[in-house]
């Protein structure tokens, strides 16, 4: 009894505290500096979500707008003259640049092969690593496509996302994947790889999987001609997965163990490949660059090199300037 007597008391105590807290609660608008455009952004925003959680991110110019756009054609009734005004202004207000000087530096393993590069929603570290293993650090977390030996992991992040491509044993080294995973790796393979990684989310060609933000697609990867035995191709269709990565606005193509097959010379609007360039198992350096030309990525990286020279792959695409070929030792 003497409980229910206070009860009132209680409740009343905890809603005046949550009134005062309210009350006390800055108006996000107090936090965008003046400027052209800011109207608009404090009209626009709100349609979909709270203006808090719309300008919150840090983003450059290309991030604004691509999300500017998303929300446009999400409904947000914005016409293109304002969405200018407002991607010019959030770029100023809330770029890379208005960060406060005491944010912590960004985190992640570089090394001389490291590539750095800006998705509008932060860094993207690519680190190929060996043959066809390739790391990818994006917003805190670490994915390793078709991690192998030959490579020092002890001094590499642990994966929160691994991807395999195949099962062949230069692309799934159970080995190594037990020694560098944690209790919550996810794993995403194609099925062929279910037998030996039961624990795997099962992908096939043309499945997607959001994995915290960063969209994956698997893509076909075959053989058109070279085979294992007559009849027999070392890559038949739908056996194993190429991927689509999706960080922010940069699209990054991993091709796997493939031969230029229709579904590559598709491929648009591509920010960064990696192509295989050995035999027997997949094309010479020549089909390769070949290949590369119908699809145009801006850059790309010749990689499952073998015994292939990546040179001769740059070779092949000098006459294509607006390709940016980075070679590395990848065999």
């Amino acid at each position: 009894m003497i409980k229910l007597l206070f009860l009132p008391i209680i409740l009343a105590s905890i809603l005046l505290r949550a009134s005062q807290l309210t009350a006390q609660e800055p108006d996000p608008a107090d936090s965008l500096p003046p400027g052209e455009g800011k109207e608009l952004v404090t009209a626009a925003c709100v349609q979909c979500h709270a203006l808090r959680t719309a300008v919150a991110p840090q983003r450059d110019a290309e991030g604004w707008k691509a999300t500017v756009y998303d929300m446009i054609s999400r409904g947000a009734q914005i016409f293109p003259e304002e969405a200018e005004v407002i991607i010019e202004y959030l770029s100023r207000a809330r770029g890379p640049e208005s960060a406060p000087s005491s944010a912590a530096p960004v985190q992640g393993y570089r090394d001389e092969r490291t590539a750095v590069e800006s998705t509008g929603q932060g860094e993207l570290l690519i680190t190929p690593l060996v043959h066809g293993t390739v790391l990818f650090q994006y917003q805190g977390r670490s994915i390793y496509v078709d991690p192998i030996g030959k490579t020092d992991y002890g001094r590499l992040p642990r994966p929160d996302l691994v991807v395999i491509t195949d099962d062949h044993p230069d692309h799934l080294e159970l080995e190594t994947l037990g020694k560098i995973s944690t209790p919550d790796t996810l794993v995403l393979a194609p099925e062929a790889v279910k037998a030996h990684l039961p624990k795997s989310v099962v992908l096939k060609n043309g499945d997607q999987y959001d994995f915290q933000g960063i969209k994956v697609q698997a893509v076909p990867m075959y053989n058109l001609v070279r085979e294992r035995s007559p009849g027999i191709k070392y890559h038949p269709p739908g056996k194993g997965n190429g991927y689509l990565f999706v960080f922010g606005v940069k699209r990054v193509y991993v091709a796997g163990d493939t031969e230029c097959i229709p579904e590559m010379k598709n491929l648009r609007e591509i920010d960064i490949a990696f192509v295989p360039i050995n035999l027997p198992y997949t094309m010479p350096p020549q089909e390769a660059a070949e290949c590369v030309k119908q699809f145009r990525p801006k850059v790309v990286y010749p990689y499952h090199q073998g015994n292939s020279d990546p040179g001769e792959f740059a070779r092949q695409l000098q006459s294509e300037p607006q390709i940016q070929v980075r070679t590395l030792p990848l065999p």
